[in-house]
């Protein structure tokens, strides 16, 4: 059994034209969800070359939609969710990205889980 101890993260990510100076806003078309957080994505990889059942995940995740969608995404790559346990408040809080055409991000980070 291989036990991951670590954050469980969802980001998300826009490509807006330029980053947003103070009392700003700036329009994106679009965004993208990433799931991530430096123990889900060891925990994923590792179910990944383990066998079935083989993974364990601790960590708190929000009580809110985000909440599900990581343990759900976890559970879906192999990795037994026993150990997250989930909070009320506050909810889940995802960082968010904004890309500028070239590439560069800047990142806000999100509250603690």
């Amino acid at each position: 059994m291989i036990l991951v101890f670590g954050s469980i993260n969802i980001d998300l990510v826009a490509q807006v034209p330029v980053i947003p100076g103070p009392g700003r806003t700036v329009l994106a078309p679009s965004y993208q969800r990433h799931f991530g957080g430096k123990g889900a994505n060891q925990a994923v990889a590792a179910a990944r070359i383990a066998r079935l059942g083989q993974v364990c995940m601790a960590g708190r995740v929000g009580r809110d939609g985000f909440g599900d969608s990581a343990i759900a995404n976890l559970r879906t790559n192999g990795v037994d969710t026993a150990l997250v346990s989930r909070r009320m408040n506050p909810p889940a809080a995802p960082s968010s990205r904004s890309i500028r055409p070239e590439r560069m991000r800047l990142r806000w980070p999100a509250a603690p889980i």
